[in-house]
C-alpha cells in the first residue's frame, strides 16, 4: 500500500509558496519529509522530530538504517522459551497422499 500512496497520491502534491511555512525549522521539516516519503527516515542517526528540535549546521547524513544494539544478557530467572509444538495442539492429517487439483467436467 505504501507504494500506492507514494506513486499515486504524492505524485500530485503541489505546494504553492503561500502554503509553505516561513520559519526555517518548518521549511526544513517539509524538505526532509520528502525523504521520509521515499523511505529515508534517519537524519544524522535521529528520527525527524528529534532532528528538527535541535538542528545542527553543516551536512546532514540521510539514511534508511539506524544501528540498534539489543541487550544480549539473559536474566537467570527467565523461563526458557518453549517450542510451538509443546503449546499448540497437533491436528491429524485430513487427507492421505497428494492433494487432487484437477479440473473435472461438471456435467
Amino acid at each position: 500500500i505504501w507504494n500506492y500512496v507514494r506513486y499515486v497520491m504524492l505524485a500530485d502534491v503541489v505546494l504553492e509558496q503561500a502554503t509553505l511555512p516561513t520559519e526555517w525549522k518548518d521549511q526544513a521539516a517539509v524538505f526532509y519529509s520528502w525523504f521520509e516519503s521515499v523511505g529515508f527516515n534517519r537524519y544524522n542517526g535521529l528520527m525527524l522530530p528529534e532532528f528538527t528540535e535541535d538542528p545542527v549546521g553543516g551536512a546532514v547524513n540521510i539514511s534508511r538504517t539506524m544501528e540498534q544494539t539489543l541487550p544480549t544478557d539473559v536474566p537467570a530467572d527467565r523461563v526458557p522459551p518453549k517450542s510451538a509444538m509443546d503449546i499448540l495442539p497437533k491436528q491429524a492429517r485430513k487427507k492421505s497422499g497428494a492433494i487432487d487439483i484437477s479440473f473435472k467436467e461438471p456435467h
